[in-house]
């Protein structure tokens, strides 16, 4: 029989009402909260159920997986969606909220929620732990400082090793004060290791995706970020269009609306510079466009519209490292009842290399932090069949080397940021126009467009590492055991096969045009835009 089910879950037990088609209850009655158990009431209960709705929770991610594995059908629903359709009831009890849920899967009223992996759960417990170690150093940290100023100590500025040893040098004789800061600065320096250890495991995990990877070529995104970026997002099939993301993680969708024309843009980077004639920044959402969506404000960019004659721009600004060249040219004409603008831009940048600043690197210890840098070397750390780890002398190519070359205990270390981009090599060509003009008394014509072409090059995090499984078939074989058993290398191939680089090439158009017409105290108005990326 066709039935549907609402779960309502507790720590303990979980009440369980099963509903016809009709919506009628056929039974209701509760189970403990064990995937197990639930399952062996609904193939007793409800052995034809469509639907089986479950709100989401602490134990929803657990129970939805577990359920979903003995193939039984479950939607997550949004708790506060629920709630709307559940406060209804006259009176809120399991009994009440389990009935409620089984009537709205079977209606079909609700939007269902992704229910992330397990995998990505346990990539974002990581995160979150790592996020909770951040604040309990931090808040650690200004203990010590609140405490030392009591016994007037003043620590300065610093962080990581800077400040522990900031610490211990203004120490006082007293015994007691002494202990009390050393207990202390274990305590921080217990949080730090155990920071780096998962800033670490994740490390690896960027390095092992190639998502994460391509993420991490844009400037001031690390494997932190990135992971944290695929793990929101996790399914990008779920968006319909790239621009949808930007509204899942809240942000307002980006648009430039100046007069009658109202053009929605991609990247603003795009509009050549020179026809920019200033930018309004509102905060707090003060923005009649957007109106109460734009929770985080919004930033309108005014372009030029008015220019009888013609401008024209050089810059050329340079760095340790890298140069810029800009080059652009604005023109414009009036006549009677008319107007016209237009604007050309060319822009040229050097890529900034991670070998140019000094802190574009893993190992931060010369700055007070920890050392990122993985054992995928060159020459490569050997991982033998017990665990143990090996070093490949340096010098060594691989060929003719033998188990008594091989240094135990110690893993070369790879800096990843090496031969990367902090910013990539880009040129760009843009081009800008806007018209007006008066057709008539009654009428007023209005166009305006944008063509831009840009291109870039970034040298980017590597995806030729490698962890090699190597056999006793294999003519390079080297067993630092003697077993036999195979052994793990972990190999940096950049120095053979050259860091890898991301070129892309982006064409962006954009067009409105618009008609106005004035009759005595009304107007009316006819809007068209068009662009592509």
């Amino acid at each position: 029989m066709t039935c549907y089910v609402g779960l309502d879950v507790s720590m303990k037990e979980t009440a369980i009402c099963v509903v016809d088609e009709t919506g009628d209850r056929i039974w209701d009655g509760k189970s403990r909260t064990d995937p197990d158990a639930i399952a062996a009431v609904l193939a007793r209960r409800a052995a034809g159920a469509v639907r089986i709705g479950i709100e989401t929770g602490p134990m929803t991610v657990w129970l939805w997986h577990a359920l979903t594995e003995r193939e039984l059908p479950v939607v997550c629903l949004h708790a506060r969606h629920a709630a709307a359709a559940l406060k209804l009831q006259m009176n809120k009890t399991d009994r009440n909220d389990a009935f409620g849920l089984a009537r709205l899967v079977r209606s079909g009223w609700y939007r269902p929620v992704a229910v992330r992996s397990m995998d990505t759960h346990r990539l974002r417990a990581l995160l979150i732990t790592r996020d909770q170690l951040v604040g309990m150093s931090t808040a650690l940290i200004n203990k010590i400082r609140g405490l030392a100023k009591t016994f007037g100590i003043l620590v300065g500025p610093g962080k990581g090793g800077t400040f522990e040893r900031q610490v211990r040098a203004t120490l006082p004789d007293d015994p007691v004060v002494a202990a009390l800061f050393e207990s202390l600065l274990a305590m921080l320096s217990t949080l730090r290791e155990q920071q780096l250890a998962i800033a670490k495991q994740l490390g690896r995990v960027a390095r092992q995706s190639g998502a994460c990877r391509l993420m991490m070529t844009m400037p001031g995104v690390g494997p932190l970020t990135a992971v944290s970026f695929m793990t929101t997002i996790e399914d990008p099939h779920r968006f319909r269009r790239s621009q949808d993301v930007g509204a899942y993680l809240g942000l307002t969708p980006r648009r430039y609306q100046s007069g009658e024309v109202d053009i929605s843009f991609v990247d603003l980077t795009l509009i050549p510079s020179s026809v920019i004639e200033r930018i309004e920044v509102l905060a707090d959402g003060a923005s009649a466009i957007y109106g109460s969506d734009a929770v985080a404000g919004v930033v309108n960019v005014r372009l030029r519209r008015d220019l009888d004659g013609a401008e024209t721009r050089l810059r050329y600004g340079f760095a340790d490292g890298l140069d810029e060249v800009q080059a652009s040219q604005l023109a414009g004409f009036h006549w009677t009842g008319g107007r016209l603008i237009a604007a050309y831009e060319y822009y040229r940048r050097g890529r900034l290399g991670s070998a140019d600043r000094a802190y574009a690197t893993e190992d931060l210890r010369a700055f007070g932090g920890p050392d990122y840098r993985q054992d995928y070397a060159n020459p490569a750390t050997l991982i033998a069949a017990n665990g143990q780890v090996f070093g490949v002398p340096h010098g060594q190519n691989g060929t003719g080397l033998t188990a008594g070359d091989l240094i135990p205990g110690v893993a070369n270390l790879s800096d990843g940021r090496h031969d990367t981009d902090l910013l990539p090599a880009l040129k760009r060509h843009s081009a800008y126009a806007a018209l007006e003009q008066d057709l008539g008394s009654t009428f007023k014509f209005r166009a305006q467009g944008f063509f831009a072409d840009r291109r870039s090059s970034a040298r980017y995090f590597p995806s030729n590492y490698g962890g090699v499984v190597v056999t006793s078939t294999n003519p390079f074989y080297v067993d630092p055991l003697g077993t036999g058993e195979p052994v793990t290398v972990h190999y940096d191939f950049r120095p053979d096969l050259g860091p890898p680089t991301l070129d892309a090439h982006v064409t962006n158009w954009a067009g409105a045009a618009s008609l106005n017409a004035t009759f005595g105290l009304s107007t009316a108005e006819q809007n068209q835009a068009s662009g592509a990326e």
